[in-house]
């Protein structure tokens, strides 16, 4: 499969909205006329209404499988994943296939993607590529992202997901980032697990949304990505360790979130 030099490991504070596929409960949530498959060089924008100048409601990646509802005036009205909204005409192909295999397909470009983004944050690569000024910085960065196990990856994915699973991708990796800003912080836990799980300190963990999602498996490719990202040492929001939802609070806005 060619990637078409799709990004996937973009350090840029503006990058985009969540990318996602046609999931599991399409079929049952909305009466498809076809599927089409996403033809495109970067991340798709979904837009709210038929025009480039509405709201971005998320993104897909080249070669993603998507459910066409209409077609009206140079777009087709779609839905991947929970999101419903408009692309252009000429980066969606119809495709004659089912439903089921469809989501066999996405299945697979998720593991691509998957896939990559753990390579682009090997210890190699973040030696090679990230650009820091506090050599020590580095070092720590390099030896989390190189030590960290798959349970804590799901586990950054997850909080991400349930914090932040509606917001803009640049709002998941902030959200990773503060947790990453705890475990170097000396007045939080130092890993993972344990600022996570730290008394009253993630709402999603008080009500039981955080177990939730990790039974059913609910963090997508772009909260992997969001959290390999928080791994290597981005931080959209510098050294900030709260957040909340917008309310007055002085502070760095990213989406529905204020961090500070």
């Amino acid at each position: 499969m060619e990637t078409k030099n799709r990004k996937l490991f973009s350090r840029a504070a503006g990058i985009a909205a969540a990318v996602t596929l046609m999931g599991n409960t399409q079929a049952a949530t909305v009466m498809a006329s076809g599927i089409g498959v996403v033809d495109t060089t970067v991340l798709l924008d979904i837009h709210a209404e038929a025009s480039d100048a509405s709201a971005v409601l998320g993104q897909v990646v080249d070669e993603g499988h998507v459910a066409i509802l209409e077609q009206a005036d140079g777009w087709f009205r779609i839905q991947a994943g929970e999101i419903i909204g408009w692309v252009p005409q000429g980066n969606l192909i119809e495709t004659e296939i089912s439903c089921e295999e469809a989501q066999e397909a996405n299945q697979k470009v998720i593991a691509e993607i998957t896939e990559e983004i753990q390579d682009a944050v090997s210890v190699e690569n973040i030696q090679g590529n990230l650009v820091q000024e506090d050599q020590e910085s580095t070092a720590l960065q390099v030896q989390q992202a190189a030590a960290v196990s798959p349970e804590e990856v799901e586990l950054l994915a997850s909080i991400i997901y349930c914090e932040a699973g509606g917001e803009p991708y640049v709002g998941k990796v902030a959200v990773g980032s503060v947790v990453m800003n705890r475990v170097n912080h000396g007045e939080y836990p130092n890993t993972i697990r344990d600022v996570i799980y730290d008394r009253g300190q993630f709402s999603p963990v008080r009500n039981g949304s955080m177990q939730r999602a990790l039974q059913n498996d609910s963090a997508d490719v772009s909260c992997y990505q969001a959290a390999w990202e928080a791994l290597a040492g981005v931080k959209p929001v510098e050294d900030k360790l709260y957040f909340r939802r917008v309310n007055g609070r002085p502070g760095q806005v990213i989406g529905n979130h204020v961090f500070y």
